[in-house]
């Protein structure tokens, strides 16, 4: 097989019922050169040996077994064999345009970005809806600053810029360092820990308004389900993103604690969504609301509008009954 111009890396996990649509999807792509890496993170339910006969399928194919690591160790595994000059991630129980490489390749072409970023649609059985950021153009380096930094973590506006892993295209050696440095215990914000500093170091970026990734509305994901969330992953990013944005010129620190305080505020409430009796939960929050990090994020967060101002006072005042009450709203 020649050298393929695009890797694309398929984390599976226990998605049974979604692989096969994804894996259509992509090996009926209208431009041939890729290859297409399915890493199987320890499935329990066959999509090891879905991945295997598909594998006997296409000589495009390659199979990584392994131990279950979560998605970014498996995001990693796929990197690390990844032969193209770009890198496309697609979920598993996702899937895409037969045109996305075609569209990729044109604008490559055309504009050579390190970045590119499409619009996607959300899939709710038959019903798409249309999620388009803004209309096709080329950012250069100091539209970037200008335009995407101020919305790029936490925007205090309704303009963003989607932090989503998916439905984008990385030029391969700046996406490996970037998804390098992720922690594999980070299991929420995980695209955000890859792809803020990808974006930091671009030169350039092409934001397309053409929707070519199909976002699976799927119940039985994990950000779906209701259960405590894990602490470790607000304080792991917000460690990254003060490291590697340190470096730019421009000063992230009020999007970064505002993202922080955030986290910090889903995961308190999550903690309602187990097991413990009230005491429990509300002496774990007081304590985990008194690290160093969190109450660095209050001194440093930007009160921009009401929705930042209710979360650092809940969790700045560690107000454990606002969370409860919040989390029974959340729950129903």
């Amino acid at each position: 097989m020649t050298k393929p111009y695009f890797s694309i890396i398929v984390p599976i996990y226990n998605i049974k019922e979604y692989i096969n649509e994804c894996i259509d999807s992509i090996l009926d792509q209208t431009y041939p050169n890729f290859e297409l890496i399915l890493v199987d993170d320890g499935s329990t339910d066959g999509c090891d040996k879905i991945c295997d006969t598909r594998k006997g399928e296409d000589d495009r194919i390659i199979v990584i077994h392994k131990p279950n690591g979560g998605l970014v160790s498996a995001r990693k595994a796929g990197a690390e064999v990844a032969h193209g000059d770009y890198i496309i991630c697609i979920d598993g129980d996702d899937w895409v345009d037969e045109n996305l490489l075609t569209e990729a390749s044109d604008i490559i072409n055309k504009s050579d970005p390190d970045l590119i970023s499409f619009g996607y649609y959300e899939a709710y059985g038959e019903d798409y809806h249309a999620i388009i950021y803004n209309e096709s153009k080329k950012y250069n380096r100091n539209e970037i600053s200008k335009e995407i930094f101020p919305a790029l973590i936490y925007p205090s506006r309704e303009e963003k810029f989607p932090n989503n892993i998916w439905a984008k295209v990385f030029k391969r050696e700046l996406y490996l360092e970037c998804q390098t440095s992720v922690n594999d215990y980070i299991s929420m914000g995980e695209d955000t820990a890859c792809v803020v500093p990808y974006v930091a170091k671009c030169n350039s970026i092409y934001m397309s308004d053409k929707c070519m990734y199909y976002y699976r509305q799927n119940e039985k994901a994990m950000t779906k389900v209701k259960k405590p969330l894990p602490w470790i992953s607000p304080k792991l990013i917000d460690s990254l993103l003060r490291e590697k944005l340190s470096i730019c010129k421009y000063d992230f620190t009020p999007q970064i604690c505002a993202r922080t305080l955030h986290a910090v505020f889903n995961v308190g409430a999550s903690q309602f969504y187990g097991d413990d009796a009230f005491p429990s939960v509300q002496r774990q929050i007081q304590k985990h609301y008194s690290e160093m990090y969190i109450r660095k994020a209050c001194d440093g967060t930007a009160l921009s509008n009401l929705r930042s101002r209710f979360i650092y006072i809940t969790v700045k005042h560690k107000l454990v009954y606002v969370l409860f009450v919040y989390s029974r709203i959340r729950k129903k």
